[in-house]
């Protein structure tokens, strides 16, 4: 499966310099991508309106949905609902810890909930890596909320913003990563 529809899937846009900060890759290969899925069809650039950015197209998400469906056999299926399920453990205090920082302004606050969500972040971590042994992209989650927890303390930005690589869009992508392999959705599990 192509890295960059996968990111896309979970971004539902994205400039290609944000997609090489989610995939871990070089801007030129993103770009490089991006292209070859431009030609196929796969994939557009908006390149006016408030958000900027390459999207699916229809026959892009498609191609994600088939090889959604080549990627659950059941041996994954059940190694990433074991994983999922110390995953989902941790997604209602996250949201919690969210939705508090929005409302609170004092720095001791915000550095107690900065030490809340880096504590969770070392809880899930070695499922999410046991996850990505199963499919590899998992293995970068930890990575990007460990990365988004260090630059936290300075730029505040690292923990709710969407227009960084912040620990909440991290956190809901994974999510959605899992939510999609397992063919669930927040409806079902009530996880909004």
């Amino acid at each position: 499966m192509s890295t960059v529809l996968q990111a896309l899937r979970l971004k539902g846009r994205a400039t290609a310099g944000e997609l090489a900060i989610s995939m871990g890759s070089s801007l030129s290969e993103v770009e490089q991508e991006l292209e070859t899925l431009a030609q196929d069809h796969l994939v557009v650039e908006r390149t006016t309106g408030k958000r900027p950015g390459w999207m699916l197209t229809g026959e892009g998400r498609e191609r994600y949905d088939a090889s959604l469906v080549e990627l659950r056999t059941p041996e994954v299926i059940e190694r990433l609902s074991e994983t999922y399920g110390e995953f989902l453990h941790h997604n209602a205090p996250v949201k919690e810890l969210c939705a508090r920082w929005q409302s609170v302004s004092e720095d001791a606050d915000r550095f107690e909930i900065i030490d809340e969500l880096a504590e969770i972040q070392e809880k899930v971590g070695p499922s999410l890596l046991s996850a990505g042994e199963v499919i590899s992209r998992f293995g970068a989650y930890p990575h990007r909320l460990t990365a988004a927890m260090l630059k936290a303390s300075d730029d505040h930005r690292f923990v709710v913003s969407p227009t960084v690589d912040s620990f909440h869009t991290v956190w809901f992508e994974c999510h959605e990563d899992y939510l999609l392999m397992l063919d669930r959705s927040r409806e079902q599990e009530g996880s909004w």
